[in-house]
């Protein structure tokens, strides 16, 4: 019990005394704005991705439209949001730049 209570110490001086907690702060910063950016831009590609569903199809670029957004919709499903930022920072950001 007693080497709790010094680790329990020891956490609280790194935690508290030593400003620890900015650290957990500031993660948590980091991921509601993960979080909110994700959301605002799923809303907007969703939004375009169901104005392309309902468009009429009897022209042309309807139908080309449509089917990148199915191919889309396939190879986004189902994949977090964490592991689209991994591909897209080890895999597109070195082919882009």
């Amino acid at each position: 019990m007693n080497d709790f209570a010094g680790k329990l110490e020891n956490f609280w001086n790194v935690f508290m005394n030593a400003g620890g907690y900015r650290e957990v702060l500031k993660g948590l910063q980091n991921t509601l704005t993960i979080a909110v950016l994700g959301l605002l831009i799923g809303i907007v590609i969703g939004t375009v991705l169901a104005a392309v569903e309902v468009m009429p199809k009897y022209k042309r670029l309807p139908r080309i439209l449509d089917k990148i957004c199915r191919v889309y919709v396939a190879f986004f499903r189902g994949t977090p949001l964490v592991v689209q930022l991994l591909v897209g920072y080890f895999v597109l950001r070195p082919l882009l730049g």
